[in-house]
């Protein structure tokens, strides 16, 4: 979009529907994230199960929304912000609660018995992004303070950049201790595979929300 197209989009009559939209998206992931971590850190198989199936209402949650978005986009002639930053957004939350439904579930059906520490801690940096990602999405709709807003966006991205180190060292552990099971070592691996994918997407959804913060204020 143009300087110009920019600031006339600005002028012009907003429909705000999108808001509501994402403020329950954002509520979504930071529930299934924070299941997400509780999961890692429960060792009961059943309890595990139960988890699995909460998670798994909220990425069914999260298909609705995504879906009900991209109808009203399609619908809507004036965005309150532009069309690629909505899609790019609500794209980014679907693939979070894509990827954590998918690393649950392996827990689950992999019958993991031991998670490694580093697998838990990553799984509490899934949990604080998905507050930190709910707070700026439901703020999104009116930012009275960009650098407040701005500042919740370098925390995420902080927690990704420890996460990066906590899923290096848990996979050099991986590979690097003799003891392990071979069959264990492929489990275990594709679950900090799909819990690394989350991250990445948080980090995704943070430039998503640094471009609306940059073009609407």
């Amino acid at each position: 979009m143009s300087g110009a197209n920019t600031f006339i989009q600005r002028l012009l009559p907003k429909d705000k529907r999108f808001f509501p939209l994402f403020d329950e998206f954002g509520t979504t992931v930071r529930e299934a994230s924070g299941l997400y971590y509780q999961l890692l850190k429960t060792t009961d198989l059943a309890q595990r199960k139960g988890i699995v199936d909460q998670i798994a209402v909220h990425e069914s949650q999260g298909d609705k929304l995504i879906h009900k978005i991209i109808t009203e986009l399609t619908a809507t002639f004036i965005t309150p912000f532009d069309r690629e930053d909505i899609h790019r957004l609500a794209s980014t939350l679907d693939a979070i609660l894509d990827d954590l439904l998918a690393a649950s579930r392996r827990i689950v059906m992999y019958r993991i018995e031991s998670i490694p520490s580093h697998l838990v801690e990553l799984g509490r940096c899934v949990a604080e992004n998905g507050k930190l990602s709910a707070e700026c999405l439901h703020i999104l709709k009116n930012i009275k303070d960009p650098r407040n807003f701005a500042e919740r966006i370098r925390a995420i991205q902080a927690n990704k950049s420890q996460a990066d180190d906590t899923f290096l060292d848990g996979m050099a552990g991986l590979y690097n201790n003799g003891g392990n099971d071979s069959m264990d070592v492929l489990k275990l691996r594709e679950i900090y595979l799909a819990s690394d994918d989350a991250m990445r997407n948080y980090q995704e959804l943070s430039f998503a929300l640094e471009a609306i913060l940059i073009k609407t204020t």
